[in-house]
């Protein structure tokens, strides 16, 4: 949307990849909204993101008040009408799902035919292919999955300790982990990953991958696809940090 879009302040874009906002559009759902605050929101189309999906019956509230609320669109839709300057319409939403993944087929999918509300997911060809998960996925799986209590890494000549212990601990190391391949890291290469497996002693192989962990298959997107509900757009091929990239490797 923003490569496409000249003024990105005319559309409010909620990224559903944690519990505060999550939990901000169940709240929206489940009590009553202020005048104000609901013309506010409703005043700007929205755009909703989701990544990987834990939470059936969330989701299925978050859905049912986005659906309630709001004329929802394919996104192609409401692109279209900002590109062409004209004004959409008052309540318009549309609802995305980034890299691709099986938790998309397997859980969002039924709640979205229920509902009649379109979608677009955006996929990594890569991991469509291979059945790969794309990265920041695999560091995710790897560090979920490690027998040890802490890591080290040596990455560059420097040395880095996180601690794995406890599930919360966990979640703070993937998150940093994520974070220095796209900031510090670069340019990203598969040798980050085969030192984080080794470091883990948890290679992608190890444990049976969850649907959050596992790319969509072409044939669950073929299927979404065909249902005129879902529609498959790019996310690249292997999900590389576009800014860390010249334009050649880009094109």
């Amino acid at each position: 949307l923003a490569s496409k879009t000249a003024d990105l302040s005319r559309v409010f874009v909620m990224t559903m990849g944690g519990q505060s906002s999550a939990s901000a559009l169940d709240c929206l759902g489940r009590t009553p909204v202020p005048g104000l605050f609901e013309k506010a929101m409703l005043a700007r189309p929205l755009v909703v993101v989701y990544h990987g999906l834990l939470d059936p019956s969330g989701l299925r509230r978050q859905i049912a008040f986005l659906v309630s609320r709001y004329r929802v669109v394919d996104l192609d839709t409401l692109v279209g009408m900002v590109e062409a300057g004209r004004t959409p319409p008052h309540g318009c939403a549309a609802v995305t799902f980034d890299d691709g993944l099986r938790s998309v087929f397997t859980v969002a999918y039924p709640i979205l035919q229920d509902y009649l509300c379109p979608a677009t997911v955006f996929v990594n060809t890569s991991a469509a292919s291979s059945g790969i998960p794309i990265w920041p996925w695999q560091i995710r799986h790897m560090i979920r999955t490690t027998p040890l209590s802490s890591i080290r890494l040596v990455i560059n000549g420097a040395t880095y300790e996180f601690q794995t212990r406890s599930p919360a601990q966990k979640a703070e190391t993937t998150a940093r982990l994520i974070r220095r391949c796209k900031q510090d890291w670069q340019p990203f290469s598969d040798d980050a990953l085969e030192h984080i497996a080794r470091a883990t002693e948890s290679p992608l192989g190890q444990a049976p991958l969850s649907d959050n962990d596992a790319p969509a298959t072409w044939r669950e997107l073929a299927e979404m696809e065909t249902s005129g509900l879902v529609r498959a757009a790019n996310h690249t091929h292997s999900h590389r940090i576009l800014p860390g990239i010249d334009d050649d490797e880009l094109r």
